[in-house]
């Protein structure tokens, strides 16, 4: 399905690729392949879907003889986390050069039996054949639009209060991946610095050496650096999604980062009123953006209409970027960085906030003087830098009302 004329009108981007599956497919690239070969590979894996699921408040008992349909399981490696837990699974995977990973880790370990269907469809053109207590999908969802074709999928999917588990890229909380972008694009521009892998690594390496990764630098470059799916249009807004969820129904039953005020008291058996509910995350999550854009407990007390503003203006120059470097936009973007930085002092946020919208002042001062050298010693040297990847990947459950 061709998502780029699904977008916006003021969102339309040159992307030749039908679907993200079929960038991958073009560049042969499964982008979350482990290569597991032993026993020890899968447990250690178990344990990080352990703590993610520990981080939703979701007992991973409850998948045990459930049926669970995944989309998009690429190799396969959280299939069998599922299968471990020991739910019955349907698994979803259009890209034909993932399935024999699968059939091989299933056999390897023992899980076969776990497995009801392997699908080649993609998500919107499957029929499902039966309703599923768990719709799992993650990583892609986000470059389906409009948003209300995966929703209703998942509602055809689901038996009435099953539950959906995605994650995405979230529209703030990618700053920070759209900066890396416009930053590989700048230097790239230049015309001095090489090319390809070889440029990324010059800028990127260091950060990239510095995180507990699950995969090859070039699998990250190709599905991020390259991607045309990671750009502003494609990312999700977590209010946007609160509404469209909300009116498909559909009601948050967790998320990380969280949406909902874990410090609001009422009695525990007042009713619960889903709209009310709805409305309360949203201004949660408002007043959160800049805590995802930075990475950083950044909490904005009240909902300053000013640093809204800005945060969204600098997301908009930021992604620009990536298309053409533009010092009068890199002007503008430190404008808007400067209102941010106000509000950040007038809420007395310090330490680490301070220090990310520091470093990256410098990167944009860089950037507009076309500096690329001093931007790579940056990029290659600066701490904040090599430890700010801002909150792009956003986890939620939804429960079908």
């Amino acid at each position: 399905m061709r998502t780029e004329g699904l977008l916006g009108a003021d969102q339309q981007l040159n992307n030749p690729y039908n679907s993200q599956y079929e960038y991958y497919q073009a560049h042969n690239l499964c982008p979350t392949f482990g290569a597991f070969g032993d026993e020890s590979d899968l447990a250690k894996h178990e344990v990080l879907r352990y703590n993610v699921f520990r981080r939703l408040t979701f007992p991973t008992t409850f998948f045990e003889g459930k049926r669970v349909i995944e989309f998009g399981p690429d190799t396969g490696e959280n299939a069998l986390v599922f299968a471990r837990w020991g739910a019955r699974l349907t698994l979803v995977e259009p890209n034909d050069a993932a399935h024999p990973y699968i059939q091989e880790y299933f056999s390897k370990y023992g899980l076969n039996a776990q497995i009801e269907q392997i699908s080649g469809e993609d998500l919107l053109h499957h029929e499902p054949r039966q309703q599923y207590d768990v719709v799992d999908a993650e990583g892609f969802i986000y470059t389906i639009k409009p948003d209300r074709l995966w929703i209703k999928k998942f509602d055809e999917c689901l038996v009435r209060h099953g539950f959906a588990i995605i994650n995405y890229c979230e529209l703030y909380g990618s700053f920070m991946e759209l900066l890396h972008k416009a930053i590989y694009r700048t230097a790239l521009a230049n015309g001095s610095f090489g090319s390809g892998q070889d440029l990324a690594k010059r800028i990127f390496l260091p950060k990239w050496n510095n995180i507990r990764h699950t995969r090859p630098f070039d699998a990250w470059f190709v599905d991020v650096i390259e991607s045309p799916f990671v750009r502003k249009a494609y990312c999700i807004d977590a209010v946007e999604l609160m509404h469209n969820m909300y009116e498909n129904g559909f009601v948050l039953h967790a998320s990380y980062p969280h949406y909902k005020n874990a410090l609001g008291i009422e009695w525990i058996k007042d009713e619960i009123v889903p709209e009310l509910e709805m409305r309360e995350a949203i201004s949660f999550i408002k007043q959160s953006r800049l805590s995802y854009m930075l990475g950083h407990d950044c909490f904005v007390h009240r909902e300053d209409r000013e640093v809204c503003n800005s945060t969204t203006a600098l997301l908009q120059i930021t992604d620009e970027l990536i298309d053409a470097w533009s010092p009068e936009a890199c002007s503008e973007a430190l404008q808007h960085l400067a209102v941010i930085q106000s509000a950040t002092t007038r809420e007395k946020m310090e330490g680490r906030g301070a220090a990310v919208l520091g470093m990256v002042q410098g990167v944009f001062d860089r950037m507009r003087d076309g500096d690329i050298e001093g931007l790579l010693l940056l990029c290659r040297n600066d701490e904040t830098f090599i430890e700010t990847w801002g909150a792009p990947c956003h986890y939620a459950i939804f429960q079908k009302s």
